[in-house]
């Protein structure tokens, strides 16, 4: 099994206990920190703003990866940098000019990425300014659904895509992930598994993406 970043979704921890969620996420030995931005209107549920990130950012070193599930994620995008966002995320689908705001993100030192949702066709002329390509297993917004097979197709084309135009960008899955899943991802050739309620389940469960 190829090793894998593993990037827990700290948003289905409990909110009044998030330093002992980051303590469990850091014992696992995951690398990554997944931080689920939602503004209510792209998706119908409401989370964390730049405060939450720079909160995070003070108690621990791990990379935190924030996905803006934002229609305007660009009137956002300066706060989560100055928040100490490592990699900034955002939707395909948001109502901005999503190269300018890619370009923008890595020229601001964070790493950028794309995420679309299941229903979405894959943009691939947008691949080439990413860092990040973030596959929807499930409809954002709310944790604890079933991951839809269908990513593991996307994966697969993104993976061949990549080879073939000798790109760098690293393939994310976010939503419905456990064990057999994961494994199967990354498989197909995902290099970051995000998770939630199954990690903070059962975080020893997913010790095979770090090995």
């Amino acid at each position: 099994m190829v090793k894998a970043i593993l990037a827990p979704s700290i948003l289905l921890y409990d909110n009044c206990d998030l330093v002992g969620g980051v303590r469990i996420i850091e014992s696992s030995g995951a690398q990554w920190i997944h931080v689920d931005v939602m503004d209510g209107h792209f998706v119908d549920n409401i989370s964390f703003g730049p405060k939450l990130v720079a909160d995070l950012r003070r108690c621990t070193d791990l990379f935190l990866d924030v996905h803006l599930m934002l229609t305007h994620p660009h009137q956002y995008l300066t706060r989560f940098i100055e928040a100490g966002a490592d990699g900034i995320t955002i939707h395909q689908e948001a109502s901005c000019n999503v190269e300018d705001q890619l370009r923008l993100i890595r020229e601001r030192g964070c790493l950028c990425g794309l995420a679309i949702k299941p229903e979405t066709a894959l943009n691939f002329e947008l691949l080439k300014f990413v860092d990040i390509a973030l596959i929807m297993g499930v409809q954002p917004g709310f944790g604890g659904q079933t991951f839809m097979p269908e990513a593991c197709d996307k994966v697969l084309r993104l993976r061949e895509f990549r080879d073939k135009n000798i790109l760098q960008y690293k393939i994310s899955v976010d939503g419905g992930i456990r064990e057999n899943v994961g494994r199967n991802l990354i498989a197909a050739g995902a290099d970051i598994i995000v998770t939630g309620s199954a990690f903070f389940s059962s975080p020893q469960d997913f010790c095979f993406c770090l090995n």
